[in-house]
């Protein structure tokens, strides 16, 4: 197994782990996870190619969800799509 499946699978268990704690105590460690996504995506890219940007956008927007939700519904309220 090369070094960048093996950071991605530490990667992945690490993001289930916090999963199970409180929200108010994900916040911090998410972001460092979310800012060691970066580099490791482009380690990802660099071994397989471009067929690994699927699975790790499906799993970017899986994660930033609820943010890409909320920012849908502010502009739409800001447009005055919804009132």
């Amino acid at each position: 197994m090369n070094l960048s499946l093996t950071l991605a699978s530490i990667w992945v268990l690490a993001m289930s782990a916090l999963a199970f704690l409180p929200a108010r105590r994900q916040k911090a460690p998410v972001v460092l996870l979310l800012v060691l996504l970066l580099p490791l995506l482009v380690m990802l890219v660099s071994d397989f190619g471009a067929i690994a940007l699927l699975p790790t956008a499906l799993v970017l927007l899986s994660l930033l969800r609820r943010p890409i939700f909320h920012g849908l519904k502010r502009l739409k309220r800001l447009s005055g799509g919804l009132r």
